[in-house]
């Protein structure tokens, strides 16, 4: 057997062990906007940072919606939510639920800074960051450098 061979034979074993080789952070993605959702994926699957594990169209409703299940068994590193800001309620709410069914998971919400009582919802909700979403006309089209605001709790 050949050092090559070898080599592929001990990468086969090892992709086999852990299911899957993954590279960067694991993230989960939950929107009800099915533009942002395509924008969000497409955006996250062109980093090296990232690892897009779990996307739903759709909030949880409850801690025995399946989306939640969902959630637990792709064990995301972060989870974002994205707000729209004419209802934050169920984005809200989505947040709250997984602050309280996913243990060590850090949550970040996309929205739009304008609305002060949508992003003190969403951090006193458990969020760690509010990233907006219009802070640069460009990002959409242009993932490799977006500038950002940022929120922190």
């Amino acid at each position: 057997m050949s050092f090559a061979e070898r080599e592929e034979l001990v990468r086969e074993i090892l992709e086999e062990i852990s299911g899957q080789m993954t590279h960067g952070i694991a993230v989960a993605l939950l929107t009800e906007d099915q533009e942002r959702l395509a924008i969000l994926q497409k955006y996250l699957e062109s980093t090296n940072v990232a690892l897009l594990v779990f996307s739903n169209l759709g909030f949880p409703v409850s801690a025995n919606d399946p989306i939640v299940g969902q959630l637990q068994k792709s064990q995301p590193e972060v989870v974002i939510v994205d707000i729209d800001s004419k209802d934050a309620r169920r984005a809200i709410h989505a947040i709250e639920l997984v602050r309280d069914t996913a243990s060590k998971v850090a949550i970040f919400t996309i929205g739009e800074m304008h609305d002060p009582t949508t992003i003190v919802a969403a951090m006193r909700s458990g969020a760690v960051e509010f990233v907006d979403r219009t802070a640069s006309p460009g990002w959409k089209c242009q993932p490799e450098n977006p500038p950002v605001e940022r929120a922190t709790s």
